[in-house]
């Protein structure tokens, strides 16, 4: 609220003349006046009766135990709130039907029945899954649901799995179906060789309309020739040392004849396949193969038991054209294993360094990757192999990749600048890892052009010639994610999604192990291609080129 009036007059006594008591002075005390007079008229209207403000809160009280409060006015009188505290439920039970009790400090009960605000869900049987219901010691409830013994039928089985089962369940048939014939076509077999070694034919003699009647062992051990000179068909006459019996298609019998001139003891398998039969019968050197290490004939071996000189003898001849492709695929197949020993690895170039061991080569494809310079006309090699696992340490078990000290990375630094070509793990592939193959192994191995984009996010591909390398993300799974372009063409063995999977796993819950790809990031000049686990699959990822991961290099033969 302001003055009245906003300043004194102060009055002077005579003689002053400084505050005459004239009209403009009076009229300052006159204003004030008035201005007073009004404020307390105004005062008097809106002041508070006696009567209301003795019923104003003087003070207010709480007792914690009987939660009443208790409100004291000025003129003494008083009001209470109870909250009824002793109403308020310390306790709470709820039975199997969802109905809750509650009970209050006095012994009061409520019920709530929570139940019909539930939802019923039902577990029914049906005839393929069955339900069972358990209750534990804190009487909490668990529901398992169980597949009935013989309740799946076809209109249930996945199409992919009912497709498989189709062809196995045929092929059964018709093996069962092959196995009948063959026991019945055994049996007239096992009556045949009878009949013609002794004339009978389940222990009864045959009868004069048989094939077999005089024309069996038995009846010619007992009126035959004892010797060449008595049989119908040949034609001996003094026969000399050396000589070899020869069909005379002129007289129509067979003849005693000299054998051409054999050659020397040591001939090669061409020359051994252009004698006649009776040549190679009658030769009785040696026909060399292609290490010079002489073997008596080239043996046709499986990829997986084959010595190392019947393995070497077959390479050779195939690139001397002197066998076929079909002729090595009828004993090698794409995903045949076959176990090699690797001799230790320093740290050359890389971070990491590798104990001797041996590793199994997988084949990956037959006629496959580029030869770097054509070998008789062969423009491709002959198989292209991969480890089938990771190179590891010693201690390290098949769930525990994580910790595989024998891990490597792609570059010392985060950088694909330079691509696969300039790339500190091509360099080891190609030094290290090839010195270390065993030395029959090695001399086997064909220098092979592998294309690659360039790194540094390019598309462009260029053309490395390498005896060991990493396979590309399109040759592992047929397509690019990561990579740049289709750097090669899908193995042959990697469209078997398991085929895959390399050991020692991440760890237990993976079903692979980390391992590197040669194939730059086109989307980073930071990270290259690797085939990364998911728990359930293995996908192509884009990471650090500096991480250490597993390693499983690849040859051609």
């Amino acid at each position: 609220m302001n003055k009245a009036y906003p300043e004194r007059i102060n009055w002077e006594d005579e003689p002053s003349i400084a505050t005459p008591l004239g009209a403009r002075n009076l009229n300052k005390i006159d204003y004030a006046t008035y201005e007073m007079d009004n404020r307390i008229i105004a005062l008097d209207a809106n002041k508070a009766n006696q009567s209301d403000l003795l019923l104003d809160i003087k003070s207010v009280a709480y007792n914690p135990t009987t939660g009443v409060w208790t409100f004291t006015h000025q003129n003494g009188t008083t009001d209470t709130f109870d909250q009824n505290i002793e109403k308020i439920p310390v306790s709470f039970a709820m039975d199997e039907n969802g109905v809750i009790t509650m009970t209050a400090e006095d012994g009061t009960t409520y019920t709530c029945d929570v139940g019909t605000l539930i939802k019923t869900i039902t577990f029914v049987n049906s005839g393929n899954i069955q339900f069972t219901v358990t209750t534990d010691a804190q009487g909490n409830k668990s529901v398992t649901a169980n597949i009935i013994d013989g309740s799946v039928t076809r209109a249930k089985l996945d199409p992919n799995l009912l497709s498989q089962i189709d062809v196995a369940v045929a092929s059964a048939s018709a093996s069962a179906e092959s196995a009948g014939i063959s026991a019945n076509t055994a049996s007239s077999k096992a009556l045949d060789s009878e009949a013609y070694a002794i004339g009978t034919r389940g222990g009864v003699p045959v009868t004069s309309d048989d094939p077999a009647y005089e024309n069996n062992s038995k009846y010619y051990a007992e009126h035959g020739a004892s010797s060449l000179v008595g049989l119908t068909d040949t034609n001996i006459s003094s026969p000399t040392d050396k000589q070899a019996l020869v069909y005379d298609e002129e007289s129509e019998k067979w003849v005693n004849a000299d054998i051409e001139a054999l050659p020397s003891t040591t001939i090669t398998y061409s020359e051994f396949l252009q004698m006649s039969d009776a040549q190679q019968l009658a030769f009785t050197g040696y026909v060399e193969d292609y290490a010079s290490s002489g073997v008596p004939f080239l043996n046709l071996v499986s990829w997986s038991t084959g010595t190392d000189e019947e393995i070497t003898a077959m390479v050779n001849a195939f690139y001397n054209n002197e066998i076929t492709l079909d002729d090595i695929k009828s004993v090698w197949h794409v995903g045949d294993s076959r176990t090699i020993t690797l001799s230790s690895m320093s740290a050359t170039g890389v971070g990491e360094s590798h104990r001797s061991q041996d590793v199994e080569m997988v084949i990956l494809d037959f006629e496959h990757d580029d030869l770097t310079t054509a070998i008789n006309g062969h423009t491709k090699s002959l198989v292209s192999l991969q480890q089938k696992d990771c190179l590891r340490d010693a201690t390290v078990s098949d769930t525990d990749g994580a910790n595989n000290t024998e891990k490597g990375y792609i570059n010392s630094t985060n950088t694909n600048v330079g691509g696969w070509k300039s790339s500190a793990r091509r360099t080891w592939c190609n030094s290290v890892y090839y010195n270390a193959l065993p030395s029959a192994f090695k001399s086997l191995v064909k220098s092979v052009t592998k294309q690659t984009t360039e790194g540094s996010q390019s598309t462009t591909l260029e053309n490395t010639e390498d005896y060991v390398w990493l396979p590309s993300e399109y040759e592992i799974y047929g397509t690019k994610t990561h990579s740049g372009a289709n750097e090669g063409t899908q193995y042959k063995h990697y469209e078997t999604t398991n085929n895959r999977y390399k050991l020692p796993k991440w760890n237990a819950s993976t079903l692979s192990s980390v391992w590197w790809q040669r194939s730059p990031s086109t989307a980073d000049n930071l990270k290259n291609c690797a085939c990364y686990p998911y728990n359930t699959y293995l996908v192509s990822e884009s990471v650090g080129t500096s991480n250490t991961y597993g390693l499983a290099p690849a040859v051609c033969i």
